[in-house]
């Protein structure tokens, strides 16, 4: 994203590499031009003890908690939580989840939350927990999937989220 607030458009000559201003290379992005990457989508300083209850007071048997652990530091934690506003994930996330951030620091902050609900180690982030009401991670064997979210693009999200619906 450019100083004004707009996408910057990639090179269509193959094989060159384009930094954002924010240092994510847009080279690596599956498609840059779907996605507006935050620079701070992590709250460094909340509560996060307090936005866990606070989110897990909403879910009922349709909505779901989407609870994303990663840091502000982190380039695909970045380009995940640009893909949630993204039109096609914002309108499948608006009746089926509840989203939170929870911010790990470089693994050395609010580990307790994954420990909460039964995820010992953190292998990389971002890392994506699916909870059900009764506090059931949906996703287990899947939580890292999304480390790689440069690799990837909303409609793989979109794709990823939909598989949780039905459970």
């Amino acid at each position: 994203m450019g100083p004004s607030g707009k996408l910057i458009e990639v090179s269509p000559i193959k094989n060159l590499e384009v930094v954002t201003p924010d240092g994510i290379t847009s080279f690596y992005l599956k498609n840059p031009k779907s996605i507006v990457v935050p620079r701070e989508p992590y709250d460094e300083n909340a509560d996060a003890d307090l936005l866990i209850t606070q989110a897990l007071s909403k879910l009922t048997s349709k909505k779901k908690l989407l609870l994303i652990l990663g840091g502000n530091w982190c380039p695909d934690c970045r380009v995940l939580a640009g893909m949630l506003k993204n039109n096609s994930v914002q309108a499948l996330l608006k009746d089926n989840y509840v989203v939170e951030h929870i911010d790990v620091g470089r693994f050395d902050k609010n580990l307790h939350i994954p420990k909460r609900f039964g995820i010992e180690k953190l292998y990389g982030v971002p890392t994506v927990l699916i909870i059900d009401k009764e506090e059931n991670v949906m996703n287990t064997p899947f939580i890292s999937d999304w480390t790689t979210a440069r690799a990837k693009n909303p409609e793989d999200f979109s794709f990823y989220l939909s598989k949780w619906l039905e459970g």
